[in-house]
Order: structure tokens, then C-alpha cells, then sequence
């Protein structure tokens, strides 16, 4: 049985958008990769934050290891002003609710960077989305 010319450039049509497909979604796969190391190197330790907060929360330094200066230079020298009072009452606050600052700056780096990278379009399901909602797979347990 021969082939006409016809079926031919048919079947190549079809070989070169397959190719064409697969390297969207090579270069796609890639992009979310550059994205996923990147914030494994930006993202925050909830533990670090922690250590920080005890042992020199007094001079902010939580605040400033998580991005918010501002707050730490007023925990400084409001601590200083006060004799340190009202850093010991904003330090328990914060040992309460310092796990959810980390986290909430770290969805807004993995945002940032999914951005800056484009590698995410708007309603795609994807491994990075993925990973925000499922605790095991970026290192935070359920329950805490």
C-alpha cells in the first residue's frame, strides 16, 4: 500500500505540533523549576523566626529576618523607650502569631517569583500551586 503525499505532509503536520508541544511543556516545566529553587533559597524557617524572637526579639530581629523592618526598628527603639515593657507584650503576641507572618511571606515570595518568571499562567493547575496546599510537600506538617 503506498502513501500519497497528501497523508505524508499530514502526518508530519501532526509530528511538528506534537514537538512543538512537548517543548512548551519542557519549557514550562523548567520555569517551574527555576521558581521552586528559587524559593527554596528565599522562602523563611518558621524555626529560625523562632530563635530570633527569643533570643533577640527584643531588638526585632524576627521583624527584620521576615521582611519587616519598619517593625523592627519601632521594637528597638520603643524597647529601649520603655524599658523593654511593651517588647515583652508585642514578643508574646508574636510568639502566637509569628508562624503565620513567616507563612504569609512566603506565599507572597512564591507569588512574587511566579511573576517575576512567568511561569505560571492564571488558572493552570500546576505543581507549585500543589505544593502551597498540600503541608508534605513543603515542609510544614498539618496540625500546628
Amino acid at each position: 500500500m503506498r502513501v500519497n503525499a497528501r497523508q505524508r505532509s499530514g502526518s508530519t503536520l501532526l509530528q511538528g505540533e506534537a514537538s512543538e508541544m512537548r517543548d512548551s511543556e519542557i519549557n514550562h516545566l523548567i520555569k517551574q523549576q527555576q521558581v521552586i529553587m528559587a524559593h527554596s533559597v528565599q522562602s523563611k524557617s518558621v524555626g529560625v523566626a523562632y530563635l530570633l524572637l527569643i533570643f533577640l526579639g527584643g531588638i526585632g530581629a524576627h521583624r527584620f529576618y521576615i521582611g519587616r523592618p519598619g517593625s523592627a526598628i519601632l521594637f528597638y527603639w520603643v524597647g529601649w523607650l520603655s524599658l523593654g515593657i511593651v517588647p515583652l507584650i508585642a514578643g508574646i503576641i508574636d510568639l502566637i502569631t509569628l508562624h503565620e507572618i513567616v507563612r504569609d511571606y512566603n506565599i507572597r515570595t512564591l507569588e512574587a517569583l511566579k511573576k517575576q518568571h512567568g511561569a505560571i499562567d492564571e488558572g493552570q493547575n500546576n505543581d507549585l500551586d500543589r505544593q502551597e496546599k498540600v503541608p508534605h510537600l513543603n515542609g510544614k506538617r498539618k496540625g500546628y
